[in-house]
């Protein structure tokens, strides 16, 4: 998944740039250990209030821990949405 690229990468980052044990991340983020662990192997993907919980224990953006360039995030978006011929439904007028 092209989003969680990532994820594990800036987590272990996060937690050496703060001196955090694992157990300390986990406790951090209010998950667990081996949960948290699962994540950055990659062996297990966060439901959005896991994520939301990583976010918040370390202090960061959503993309921040994605590692998205917000700028540059919406300029691949508006590229796919091309590439799709994208266009928005129009409600109809009842």
């Amino acid at each position: 998944m092209m989003f969680l690229d990532n994820l594990s990468p800036n987590l272990r980052r996060f937690c050496k740039e703060e001196g955090l044990t694992l157990e300390e991340a986990a406790a951090r983020c209010n998950i667990s250990k081996q949960y948290f662990c699962r994540i950055l192997s990659g062996k297990s993907v966060p439901s959005l209030t896991v994520f939301m919980k990583i976010c918040i224990g370390f202090g960061k953006t959503p993309n921040e821990i994605l590692g998205f360039d917000p700028v540059e995030f919406q300029a691949q978006c508006i590229a796919r949405r091309q590439e799709m011929d994208w266009k928005p439904i129009k409600k109809s007028m009842r």
